[in-house]
């Protein structure tokens, strides 16, 4: 017998752990929902850590790719489920104008992400349909501000 493996058998050294593939699968996978990406609104103040931040979150197994880099989470309320990739939430992103951060409460998407400031100064340059939602995203926006 080998003298490291005698050593091992005694108990003097402690034998190594060989990487395992499924270790590896495991701690990927957990890594893929631990919350490393700070997400703050700089408009209402909204401030939450989230899993990622870009167009292609990986636990949505490629069922889905956003149009925008946003902040997105694991949806906090509904079992994980491997096969689905539809338990997520979108935070918000980053106004296409002024380039600030912002929640979906504080912002439209209309092709891109703008804040309600931008929205509001640009409002002439949306559709009309838009328009009255730009004008209900504001009132909204008004009434959370003087609280």
């Amino acid at each position: 017998m080998d003298d490291q493996r005698l050593d091992v058998l005694r108990g003097v050294i402690k034998e190594t752990k060989v990487d395992s593939k499924d270790d590896d699968k495991d701690e990927k996978k957990e890594d893929i929902f631990e919350k490393k990406v700070q997400f703050q609104c700089e408009l209402c103040g909204l401030c939450e850590m989230c899993q990622y931040k870009g167009k292609d979150p990986p636990f949505v197994k490629n069922l889905l790719q956003f149009s925008e880099s946003c902040y997105v989470m694991v949806d906090p309320f509904t079992p994980r489920q491997a096969k689905f990739g539809n338990n997520f939430l979108v935070l918000g992103g980053e106004c296409d104008a002024c380039h600030v951060t912002v929640c979906v409460d504080c912002s439209l998407y209309f092709t891109k992400r703008f804040c309600v400031k931008c929205a509001q100064f640009n409002i002439n340059e949306f559709p009309k349909d838009v328009q009255s939602r730009i004008v209900k995203l504001a009132d909204s926006y008004a009434k959370q501000k003087s609280r």
